[in-house]
């Protein structure tokens, strides 16, 4: 059994001011974005953000904005949900509302993740800070320097992926996951 208790060690070191919920993504399609990722100008990348590509681990973030007393809550309200149909497609697109970096992303099908968002929106009584009143189910390709990468400058190699979603990971903020699994 997961507890809040057995996981607070971890907070020693933190690197973000918030925590977050994630889809943890199966190997193949890490590494089909992984091997899109190797094929753009390393200096594209702002690495104060992204973590480079030896460290790359694809996600899609249900919630940022959380806190380390959030995960306990968010694990019981997630027992409703089974594993998760989730469909990567599309082309590139790009987030550039951040004045640092901008968010390359592609668009994902997935009906349940703003369920889940919303739900636990509700229930925690939580505005995240950086999705105000919406949210874009997408699966992060990296975080770039303003103005290095384009909407549909990237050709992914798929039409699309799909995949069951069989865990979510709540990262706290020093980045250290507990592995949510959701019942098949």
């Amino acid at each position: 059994m997961m507890t809040a208790q057995r996981v607070l060690k971890f907070f020693e070191t933190k690197s973000h001011d918030y925590a977050s919920l994630q889809v943890t993504l199966p190997e193949e399609i890490n590494n089909v974005l992984l091997s899109i990722r190797k094929r753009l100008n390393p200096g594209d990348f702002n690495f104060e953000e992204d973590k480079g590509n030896a460290h790359f681990q694809a996600h899609s973030t249900i919630f940022f904005g959380l806190g380390q007393e959030d995960i306990e809550p968010i694990a019981h309200y997630l027992r409703n949900y089974g594993a998760i149909p989730f469909t990567l497609f599309g082309t590139l697109r790009v987030f550039t509302s951040n004045d640092n970096f901008d968010v390359g992303y592609f668009p994902v099908k997935c009906d349940d993740l703003g369920h889940i968002h919303f739900g636990l929106r509700s229930l925690l009584h939580k505005n995240p800070p950086s999705f105000k009143d919406e949210y874009t189910p997408h699966v992060t390709l990296g975080y770039f320097n303003k103005g290095c990468i384009e909407p549909g400058s990237i050709n992914p190699n798929f039409t699309s992926m799909s995949c069951l979603v069989k865990e979510v990971s709540f990262h706290f903020k020093d980045e250290t996951p507990v592995y949510i699994h959701l019942e098949e």
